[in-house]
């Protein structure tokens, strides 16, 4: 049976509309004799029966609507556009006298068919606003809304509500069940009556389900009430929804939340308060959405915001305006209410695609929004916002020692930086963008209204003081930094500002602390973090430290169990960190040197393993597989990057890094190098270009016939991907590091290697050793893999070859000696 929804999927800007009702529609259609007798029914000891389709039967609207599908299905045919709803019927045309056509063709076949057109009811002349089960559409402004009779008939109704003394469930139930069916023409509708509901169910459930229970209504259930009667005589709904135009992600884990805008390359997260960080994940999850709207969207209005999230708990509370669940039900609405204060359509509802989410939004109009519902692997920039927080961005005063401070300082207004979670006063300013703060405004603060200048914009993902000069009067500068900054390993030390004090620029401070790798930095991170920690406790000023401190820092981790190798970290980060500002070279003094070396006797640092796997294993497998046209793209993709690193001797990373455009192929040799860094690249060295011949001898170990091949299959899948290596299931992007570390991997153990002994960086010692063994020169070993000493290949590269023979039977027979 159609529905005004079905009429709305039809309806189109600017069409015109006209409506055909029938008169005494039932009583047209006559009852078989044979069929009368179920009919039947008695009224004062006489028994009547009926001869036409009666009212109030309850079959009778699928009984009608069925006997007029083939009449509206011929109009259709004849090009008309119609929605019948029983006896009434919405005709719609693109153009004035397409629809006047429409109308003459519907009240002829009708009128041929022996049905009576009710000429009060019915509207036979083409309009652009009509009034169609109880709702006016508009076609010239697409929206639709209740009728002003409905509208005051709801008002009526919940007044009385309001002032009547005695008020049963009965009475609640019923206006409930109008503000419900009023929602297709009311904008957020839900919003407003799914507390009544909740309110209900509660009283049903105390009184033992009797709908005749008088009760009285809470503070809550008055104030929506309040609601409709206020705001019903104005409120209206669009039909269609426009575009999105800024997109957000969200996430949450157990550790806090992550935020992406999308459109504006903005991100934000934070951790959880000790309360929250107990809740349940989908109150997680919700929360994350309202704080990322709430931190990357306080600056938009009258938009459309569409927000990805991959918890269908949190898409199902949105898309229904709440739940069951009280804690969730009121996160929901804190996330409505902030879109009705800023008149934005947010996305809430499933969808596959693009496509359905469209059609599911003309369909059923009375979801205003739509969330794509995605799965947790797409969802990255979020996820990992959730997991990765800088816990030193959470740092105050204590509050009596704030305390203090308030009394010397008097009137005291602003906390310049903090957060929602170590804020001081109600109104501060976040060093990054901030969702815990009472309103935007106390996020967004200007100059405008405070003696400082504290601003930001939708291109800026920090707010910052741009101001040298504050009264302490009136804030508290917490840090003092410029709108370029990112959070980095060397941020949380102020090491920016202990360079910029030296009379360094800020443009130089950002390249001099761009001269360590990512890798590295990231290595040193933890430890600094430690270092800092272990300074401050002692009161040590952690960029020129005494000796003695350093050294006790390093026994501390030494305790700890901490090796060698992460001991020799700690040390180099340390040394890293004081020849910025001090210029002293803590791995160089004596006392380092010589705890450096206890450490090792203590600990050594021992290679993982004194012999290496023999490659012949790996060739033997490649040459009994498959020939490269049987494979599957994933073991295409494994067989390739093997080969990769077999013939090149090169890492995972420099495989990693290879694109299409850095790969030639000229007769019988391939050429390929990379433009990007490499661990091994410095101020003038770099990889050497990786040559490989065609191998006729065994085309099944041809690199060249492989990458062909490879190249072929993935062609079509590619989408403008660079990178040599793409993923084997969609979406088909540049694949990591890791991947290609665990396709090399897969391929070691189908070769009958212990990688419980051996990781896929093994394949550079095993390529090297065997290169050795068969007669290479080192110098040649060494172009190829990129080292710039003999040392480095013999010391850590150059293994004994495992060569496994056959055991003979007296070996079998003997005993093994012990």
């Amino acid at each position: 049976m159609e529905t005004l929804h079905t009429a709305i999927n039809n309806i189109k800007l600017n069409q015109f509309m006209a409506s055909v009702d029938l008169k005494d529609a039932y009583y047209s259609v006559p009852i078989q004799e044979s069929d009368k007798k179920y009919l039947r029914f008695r009224w004062k000891n006489d028994h009547y029966q009926f001869k036409v389709l009666p009212q109030g039967l309850s079959s009778s609207p699928r009984v009608f609507t069925k006997l007029l599908k083939p009449v509206y299905g011929k109009l259709r045919e004849m090009g008309h556009v119609n929605v019948p709803y029983i006896d009434d019927s919405l005709l719609l045309g693109d153009t004035y006298h397409e629809c006047l056509k429409n109308i003459e063709d519907t009240v002829t076949l009708l009128d041929g068919l022996g049905f009576t057109i009710h000429p009060e009811k019915s509207v036979f002349l083409p309009t652009q606003e009509i009034v169609f089960l109880g709702f006016i559409i508009n076609t010239l402004n697409m929206t639709l809304q209740l009728t002003p009779e409905r509208k005051k008939s709801l008002i009526e109704q919940c007044k009385l509500l309001l002032y009547q003394k005695k008020v049963t469930i009965r009475d609640l139930a019923r206006v409930i069940g109008k503000m419900v069916a009023s929602e297709p023409g009311v904008k957020y509708a839900p919003l407003y009556f799914k507390d009544l509901e909740h309110f209900k169910d509660k009283s049903l459930k105390g009184n033992q389900g009797n709908f005749d229970a008088i009760i009285e209504l809470d503070i809550k259930s008055k104030e929506l009430l309040h609601w409709w009667i206020d705001n019903i005589m104005s409120s209206c709904k669009s039909m269609t929804i426009s575009q999105p135009s800024v997109i957000f992600y969200s996430d949450a884990s157990k550790t806090g939340w992550g935020g992406f805008n999308k459109t504006y390359q903005l991100t934000d997260n934070g951790f959880w308060t000790h309360d929250e960080i107990f809740e349940h994940i989908n109150f997680l999850e919700l929360k994350a959405a309202l704080l990322t709207l709430q931190s990357l969207g306080h600056m938009l209005h009258d938009t459309h915001i569409r927000l990805y999230v991959d918890n269908t708990v949190a898409v199902s509370y949105i898309h229904n305006f709440g739940g069951r669940i009280p804690s969730l039900h009121n996160l929901t609405k804190e996330i409505w209410h902030w879109c009705v204060d800023r008149n934005i359509w947010l996305s809430v509802a499933h969808s596959i695609t693009e496509e359905t989410c469209i059609v599911e939004m003309r369909i059923w109009c009375k979801k205003i929004d739509t969330v794509n519902f995605i799965p947790g692997k797409d969802n990255v920039t979020a996820d990992k916002l959730s997991r990765k927080l800088n816990e030193d961005m959470e740092w105050m005063l204590k509050p009596e020692v704030f305390e203090i401070i308030e009394q010397v300082f008097d009137k005291i207004t602003v906390d310049l930086f903090a957060s929602g979670l170590n804020k001081q006063k109600q109104r501060y300013v976040s060093f990054l963008p901030d969702s815990s703060g009472k309103s935007a405004a106390e996020v967004n603060y200007r100059q405008s209204q405070q003696s400082i200048d504290c601003s930001t914009n939708l291109d800026n993902s920090s707010m910052v003081s741009n101001s040298s000069t504050t009264d302490l009067s009136t804030t508290i500068l917490t840090t003092k930094t410029t709108s370029s900054e990112k959070s980095s390993t060397w941020d949380f030390l102020c090491v920016r500002e202990h360079l910029q004090s030296k009379g360094v620029s800020n443009n130089v401070a950002d390249i001099i602390l761009q001269s360590w790798r990512s890798s590295t930095s990231q290595q040193y991170k933890s430890y600094l973090k430690k270092w800092k920690l272990f300074s401050s406790e002692r009161e040590i000023n952690l960029f020129d430290p005494p000796t003695e401190v350093i050294l006790e820092f390093l026994n501390s981790l030494f305790e700890q169990n901490v090796g060698y190798s992460g001991i020799n970290t700690a040390k180099s980060a340390i040394s890293a960190l004081c020849s910025l500002v001090s210029n002293r070279n803590i791995g160089k003094e004596t006392l380092v040197k010589r705890f450096m070396k206890g450490v090792f006797t203590k600990k050594p640092s021992l290679p993982k393993y004194s012999k290496i796997w023999d490659v012949n294993k790996v060739l033997t497998y490649f040459d009994k597989i498959s020939d490269n046209e049987q494979l599957s793209l994933l073991e295409l993709s494994q067989k390739l990057a093997m080969l990769f690193m077999l013939l090149s001797g090169q890492r995972c990373q420099t495989i990693y890094k290879l694109e299409l455009d850095n790969v030639q192929i000229e007769g019988d040799t391939m050429v390929a190098y990379v433009s990007e860094l490499l661990k091994q690249t410095k101020p003038g060295v770099h990889m050497k270009p990786l040559v490989f011949d065609r191998y006729i001898i065994n085309e099944k170990l041809c690199i060249l016939r492989t990458y062909e091949e490879y190249v072929r299959k993935t062609e079509t899948l590619r989408n403008n991907e660079q990178k040599v290596f793409i993923s084997t299931i969609k979406p088909y992007k540049s694949v990591t590091k890791s991947t290609i570390a665990r396709w090399v991997k897969t391929v070691m153990k189908s070769s009958g290697i212990n990688i419980e002994c051996f990781g896929p960086h093994s394949c550079r010692s095993a390529s090297t050793s065997a290169a050795l063994s068969q007669g290479l020169k080192i110098d040649t070993i060494m172009k190829s893999a990129g080292w710039q000493s003999a040392k480095t290949f013999q010391k850590f590269y150059n293994k004994t070859i495992i060569i496994e023979t056959e055991n003979n039977f007296a070996q079998k027979i003997l005993p093994s000696s012990n």
